[in-house]
């Protein structure tokens, strides 16, 4: 785990795996927030959380520790379910795998268009659609939501991220998938920020829609553990954990720049979000190449 907290103490940065992030409540969390540690427990937060607004099966903090265990496996049907419908409206990813195209003069000839005469296309060979740029890609979604965001509004951004996956991993990609919970707190006249940013899965790793939909789009998720992390921020956060702020928001209010070699995804809430979320990013990651 890394931690940075800016010079002008207005942005505060956390770092960690996805092992990090499930231990949260392992680590101590600052005094001045320590008060709010029941906004963290389904048994305990009063203020506004309900069996509803977990989401499904979330009564617990080990109903959450056994979700994460075992995956989610409705949200991985529903995914599923809404994964072909979903790429069906958006365009495909620009392929980095080579595509065989013929020619009339190469090394590898094609034996049958040679005896029929096709000497015009009887050479192989083959080329990339894009051709610069790397083959390794860092997805860093906005993840989470305010808390008048009901489980499926909270759904959709990880569905969103897991089809956006899918899609550049069957065009050659190598995806690394990281959430960061990007929140704003207003402590009398000065806005501070966080962003608290967790690694769910490595480039290489197997594209585990169960496993990856429990961190991904289960509202509960995001309202045990995701709320524990928010309470590592260095100063208090106040009764509502902040509020939700966009990648736009972080980077022009902080003064900060974003990292070059991240791809920042949008959070979604609906499926027309989703749509617009996975077409901007495919434009964005096209456009860091060129085609022959």
């Amino acid at each position: 785990m890394h931690t940075q907290i800016s010079a002008d103490g207005q942005l505060f940065q956390l770092e960690q795996t996805l092992d990090e992030f499930t231990r949260g409540f392992e680590r101590p969390v600052p005094a001045i927030n320590a008060k709010l540690l029941g906004q963290c427990d389904p048994e305990q937060c009063t203020s506004y959380g309900h069996a509803d607004w977990y989401g499904e099966g979330i009564n617990s903090k080990q109903d959450v520790f056994d979700l994460l265990s075992k995956g989610w496996a409705e949200g991985a049907r529903k995914i599923q379910a809404l994964r072909s419908e979903i790429i069906a409206d958006v365009p495909e990813a620009k392929s980095r795998r080579r595509k065989p195209y013929w020619i009339d003069d190469g090394a590898d000839l094609d034996p049958d268009r040679a005896i029929a005469g096709q000497w015009d296309t009887a050479y192989r060979h083959t080329r990339r659609e894009i051709t610069t740029g790397t083959s390794d890609l860092t997805l860093v979604i906005n993840w989470g939501g305010n808390c008048g965001r009901t489980p499926e509004e909270l759904f959709w951004s990880g569905a969103a991220m897991l089809v956006l996956a899918d899609l550049l991993e069957n065009a050659g990609y190598n995806v690394t998938i990281d959430v960061a919970i990007i929140a704003a707190f207003c402590n009398v006249d000065k806005v501070k920020f966080s962003c608290l940013r967790t690694s769910v899965k490595l480039a290489g790793e197997p594209l585990r829609i169960d496993t990856l939909a429990s961190v991904l789009s289960h509202a509960g998720v995001f309202r045990t553990l995701g709320f524990r992390n928010i309470l590592e921020t260095p100063w208090y956060v106040g009764i509502n954990l902040g509020k939700q702020a966009s990648w736009n928001d972080l980077h022009t209010k902080t003064r900060t720049s974003p990292n070059l070699e991240d791809v920042l995804v949008d959070a979604a809430f609906d499926k027309d979000q989703a749509l617009n979320t996975i077409t901007q990013t495919l434009e964005t990651i096209t456009k860091r190449g060129h085609n022959d």
